[in-house]
């Protein structure tokens, strides 16, 4: 991405070329690595699943995102999935806990407000890299913590506590690389057990180590 007109395809959309595609692909095993050793310190019986789940999700899967006015995409009777979770809830029923199922892939979100330019680095289309992490109520760790600090100590980010909670959180911290949010870690209070999800905006943490911004 040294050639911003690469990256940058118009209207929040982007292309990558071949050298992006093979950072994207080290970061992803880098960052799946980290969180599952970091874990497996912590609670050896931790297992690990990676999936891929539909892009198209039906109105009733969504419904506090409707709700929430939310910006989403239609896309005839189904809408363009605006995250990856609800695929990734749906594997984690009837899992043995602790489990974690995680992806990789495209979400789209409608944004009205902001101008979608490369030095905003804010897309319709985007690489979403996306662990759920479901334990029990009693466990005595914090997950949340401990997987933060792992990520800040290899890639530099700082902390922020957002100003106002995901209408699905009871807890989250985001991580700014070079000013600009590149993961969120919550604690999820939608699903039937406690849930930490760490989420990673690819594109992002691509552009922002290929360019140095």
């Amino acid at each position: 991405m040294e050639n911003s007109s690469q990256f940058d395809y118009g209207n929040g959309l982007v292309f990558y070329n071949e050298k992006d595609i093979q950072l994207r692909e080290y970061l992803t095993n880098k960052i799946y690595t980290l969180i599952r050793d970091t874990l497996h310190k912590e609670n050896k019986s931790i297992t690990f699943e990676r999936v891929e789940t539909p892009t198209l999700l039906l109105p009733e899967l969504l419904k506090s995102h409707i709700e929430q006015k939310f910006e989403l995409i239609q896309a005839g009777k189904h809408y363009l999935r605006p995250e990856t979770t609800k695929g990734l809830y749906k594997v984690l029923e009837n899992k043995k806990l602790p489990h974690c199922v995680w992806q990789i892939g495209k979400s789209y979100r409608d944004e009205k407000l902001g101008k979608f330019r490369i030095k905003n680095l804010r897309f319709r289309e985007f690489y979403q890299l996306e662990f759920e992490i479901a334990f029990s109520e009693n466990t005595k760790c914090d997950y949340m913590e401990v997987v933060k600090n792992e990520l800040i100590k290899e890639f530099g980010f700082n902390e922020v506590v957002p100003d106002d909670l995901p209408h699905y959180s009871k807890k989250t911290i985001d991580l700014y690389l070079q000013g600009h949010e590149t993961v969120a870690l919550s604690y999820r209070e939608d699903f039937n057990f406690p849930v930490l999800e760490v989420s990673v905006g690819m594109d992002r943490l691509v552009y922002l180590i290929q360019n140095h911004v």
